[in-house]
Order: C-alpha cells, then sequence, then structure tokens
C-alpha cells in the first residue's frame, strides 16, 4: 500500500469521526434549540404541576420500579411498599420542572448509547444494555401522563449537565445542572435499619434447629473482648477471639434488599427455610431477637426471577426483664444543693428505644450484609478444632460439639484350652 493510499484512508477515518462529533454537538453553537419546543423546558409545564405527581416510573435494563404517593408518604411497591424519604422524590422534580437551557445533541438513533439516551428495555441481558445509564422516567398525576423523558449519562467536564430525550422523540439535549436519579431501586432507600454500638453488647446468643446454641458473652462494659461461654467439655476453639465479630452485627446496620417479612415466611413461602434464631442483649436494657431465613432474592418486574438465594432477617426489639435501671451517683460533696443529679437511663427511655426499632422493622424482612449474616449462623463445627482421629477409626464431631464417645474395647475371641 502506497503513501498516497494510506493519506486517503487517514483523512476518510478523521472526517467519518469529525462527522460524528459535529452530529452528536449538534446545536451546540447556537445556544438553547429551537427543537426544545414549548416554554424553553425539558418537561413543559411541570413546574407548576409537581404537587400533583403521584407516581413516577422508573425503566432501566435491570427492570422497572415505581413511587407511588399514598397517604403516608412516598412508597416503593416492588419492595413491599416500604418508605422512599421524601426529600429524595421531591428533589428529582424539582429538578426535572427547572430543567431548562436545553442543548439540542444528535438526532440519530445509532449514537443515542453514547449519550445513554437509547430506549432501555426492561430485562434485556445483552452487555450493552447491561452497561447503560439509560433510565425512562413516567411521570403520572393518577393515570393523566405528566411527562415522559430518558435521563442519559452524566457531562462532568464544564459546562457540567445531563444528557436527554424526550421519550418518542429524536433530538437529544443536554440539560445544564443536575438530575439526580438514582437508577437503582434500592438507591431510593434509606438502608440503615439499627445502631447498636459493640459497646453497648452484653451477650450474643446464637439457636439452631438441632437444639445446639452458641453464647458469646462478657461480663461487664470493661471487658475488652467477647468470649464463647458454653464451650463443650474437652474441646477447643480454633480461634480465641471466634465469634467476636457477633457482637457487632447490630453496629451501622444496613441492609441489602428489603420485602415483606410474610413474602419470606417459611410458612407461606415453600422456597424459604428457616435458620438460626439469634437474641443479642445489651448491657442497658434492650433485647434484640432476630430471625434468620433463607429465600430467593426479590426481583423486579421485567427481570426473570433469579435462582440466587440470600439470607434474609426479621427482627423485634423488647426490654430486657432481668435489666435494673441504674441508680445516679451520689452528689460530691461540694455540690450545690440546687444541682440535679447526673442523668441515667430510665426503663422509659428503654421502651422509646423499643417502640423506634419495632416501628421500623415490624413488617419487613431485611437482608443483611454476608459477612454479618454469617457471623450469627456459627455451629460448633465452625468454632472448634477436630479432635485426634486414631489411626482405624472413622470419627464424625456431634453438632452439638460435644466430645466424640472412645471406641469400645476390642473383643478377643476365645482360646482354646
Amino acid at each position: 500500500m502506497n503513501s498516497k493510499v494510506v493519506l486517503v484512508l487517514v483523512l476518510l477515518a478523521l472526517s467519518t469521526g469529525a462527522a460524528a462529533v459535529l452530529t452528536i454537538n449538534a446545536g451546540r453553537a447556537g445556544g438553547p434549540s429551537p427543537a426544545a419546543a414549548g416554554d424553553g423546558t425539558l418537561l413543559p409545564g411541570l413546574s407548576g404541576r409537581l404537587d400533583s405527581v403521584t407516581r413516577i416510573t422508573v425503566t432501566r435494563s435491570a427492570g422497572t420500579f415505581s413511587l407511588v404517593r399514598t397517604d403516608a408518604g412516598w412508597t416503593m411497591p416492588e419492595k413491599g411498599g416500604y418508605a422512599v424519604p421524601a426529600d429524595r422524590v421531591r428533589r428529582l422534580l424539582v429538578q426535572l420542572g427547572d430543567a431548562s437551557g436545553l442543548q439540542e445533541r444528535t438526532s440519530r438513533p445509532e449514537l443515542y448509547a453514547r449519550l445513554g439516551v437509547e430506549d432501555p428495555v426492561a430485562g434485556a441481558t445483552t452487555p450493552e444494555a447491561q452497561a447503560s445509564q439509560a433510565a425512562l422516567v413516567t411521570l403520572l398525576a393518577g393515570e393523566q401522563e405528566l411527562g415522559k423523558v430518558i435521563i442519559g449519562t452524566d457531562k462532568f467536564d464544564p459546562p457540567r449537565g445531563v444528557y436527554v430525550r424526550r421519550a418518542g422523540q429524536a433530538p437529544s439535549f443536554l440539560v445544564p445542572g443536575e438530575i439526580a436519579l438514582p437508577r437503582e431501586a434500592l438507591g431510593w432507600l434509606d438502608p440503615q435499619i439499627g445502631n447498636i454500638a459493640r459497646e453497648r453488647v452484653r451477650s450474643v446468643t446464637i439457636s439452631h434447629a438441632d437444639g445446639t446454641s452458641i453464647i458469646i458473652a462478657r461480663q461487664t462494659r470493661e471487658e475488652p473482648t467477647f468470649a464463647v461461654t458454653n464451650i463443650p467439655a474437652g474441646r477447643e476453639l480454633k480461634s480465641p477471639g471466634a465469634g467476636e465479630s457477633a457482637a457487632t452485627v447490630m453496629s451501622f446496620l444496613n441492609f441489602e434488599d428489603v420485602a415483606a417479612a410474610a413474602s419470606v415466611d417459611p410458612a407461606t413461602n415453600p422456597k424459604a427455610r428457616a435458620g438460626a434464631s439469634v437474641r443479642v442483649r445489651t448491657f442497658d436494657g434492650v433485647l434484640i431477637d432476630i430471625r434468620a431465613i433463607t429465600a430467593p432474592t426479590a426481583p423486579l418486574p421485567g427481570v426473570p426471577d433469579p435462582a440466587a438465594e440470600r439470607v434474609w432477617w426479621t427482627l423485634a426489639a423488647s426490654a430486657d426483664p432481668e435489666w435494673t435501671p441504674p441508680q445516679p451517683p451520689p452528689p460530691a460533696p461540694d455540690a450545690p444543693a440546687d444541682q440535679p443529679p447526673p442523668a441515667t437511663r430510665s426503663a422509659q427511655d428503654v421502651e422509646k428505644e423499643v417502640g423506634e426499632f419495632n416501628t421500623r422493622w415490624k413488617g419487613w424482612a431485611f437482608a443483611p450484609p454476608a459477612w454479618k449474616a454469617s457471623a450469627v449462623a456459627l455451629t460448633w463445627a465452625e468454632l472448634l478444632k477436630e479432635q485426634a482421629l486414631t489411626p482405624t477409626s472413622t470419627q464424625v464431631i456431634p453438632a452439638d460439639g460435644s466430645p466424640v464417645p472412645a471406641p469400645a474395647a476390642p473383643t478377643m475371641p476365645p482360646t482354646t484350652p
């Protein structure tokens, strides 16, 4: 291939790339595009009707989910009607209502994917669809559609903006500013459901269906570590710190998924299996009971039911009947007579905390992080060292960790006199 041919090919390649860039950036030089008809906003008329929006539907290749306004606030039906923080919904609506100054980009469907404004298809499994950020957002007031727009990728280099395209229309646009749209369903929810610091924990008891239990505890707050207190006689732990992580399961507890408790209850769901029961006891009067369940994950509409299973927890709090409120310390000898005593935790404080926990937990099943689920599913087989085997014996460790019975003495054949 001679130099002239190479030069021609290079020029063709450069011109093709330049044409694509010019096509994508069409309308940039002229400011807001004439294609942004109406009042010059992304969704004309929306800003005056934000309070009438009753449903927001988001469709991506990962599935479809909705935000629905009820008398109790915004909820997500696909997650059993779990509450959605109202400020997150309001922020999105205000940003969509205020979106203006549209700068026209490409109208060519084959270039939409570069801006993330192609039509998303729920359940699509191609690598391109899975990687796409395209999200079709539909706003409804009852049955009336107020707007339908595809939110694409963010443009972070100045001037910052978001690529968008009105559903069913060819032109795409760059909208200056930000549109805060969590692409995943769980991104709309507040994942933290509890926080009991390790310093408060007195004991954790793990009970299994076979009747075995493991107790991890300490006697005082000052003790720096927890210990397994019911080790079977004659057995040893694999590690002195075995079970230590169980004491932190309630610390900054965030869920990774949520579902209505009835949907994963073994009594009503044949695919669900009961796991361990766990009781966390604090030094200051709170009992937390956790019931572990293994069940399939909760898919979104438009996505095939996954085969994967995971652990779910249902939780309940109560006041510890063995706890006694501490007495306030005596006043210092030089304290003023009218100085109030130092505040101490009261039974009313315990009831208030218990009530707040149960309000948040009742009726729900939460999928905890895998390491927290494993920390309170420990068995004796995982905690204890194996017992030494004799060369000719085969040994099975009992589920309760008890010592293996010694083999019976061999029976000698009778001798002939």
